[in-house]
């Protein structure tokens, strides 16, 4: 995966897991990426609504209480028209994404291994519009290989 300045590239991520949270942090810091960090789909609201700066992407966990991941999107893309996401959750994709409009979304299936993470995350930070979705999991030649996030 290419390397991107911290200071070119800003990715949200939203768990209501401290720990899922923390590990996805992890993960994307290590390829140069900044990281803001968001327990719910109403904080990470409220914290692209007070005005930080450049935010290129969004990971984002489904299943979370009061907001869903695709709900949060829908809200985060009132207020940065074209984000790009991940989604990820451990349902079956049919039912996360029944009746949503996703462009420009990739979803990950949990568990899922870090050579999966970051593909995901390339294709999220590719410069560009949204396109359409939904985008399948990147799929990954020799996964047993890879530690799963």
């Amino acid at each position: 995966m290419a390397q991107f300045k911290p200071e070119h590239r800003t990715v949200l991520v939203v768990d209501d897991d401290p720990d899922c949270r923390s590990v996805l942090k992890a993960v994307v810091e290590t390829r140069g990426v900044h990281v803001l960090e968001a327990c719910s789909g109403p904080r990470a609201v409220q914290l692209v609504k007070s005005g930080n700066p450049a935010l290129h992407g969004a990971i984002l966990d489904y299943n979370m209480p009061v907001m869903n991941g695709v709900n949060t999107l829908t809200a985060l893309r009132q207020l940065r028209p074209g984000l790009k996401a991940i989604l990820c959750s451990s349902s079956p994709e049919s039912e996360c994404l029944r009746g949503a409009k996703v462009d420009g979304m990739v979803f990950l299936a949990k568990p899922f291994s870090l050579a999966s993470l970051g593909a995901a995350l390339e294709q999220t930070l590719a410069p560009g519009p949204a396109g359409p979705g939904p985008k399948r999991k990147p799929r990954t030649e020799h996964r047993a290989k890879s530690p799963e996030v």
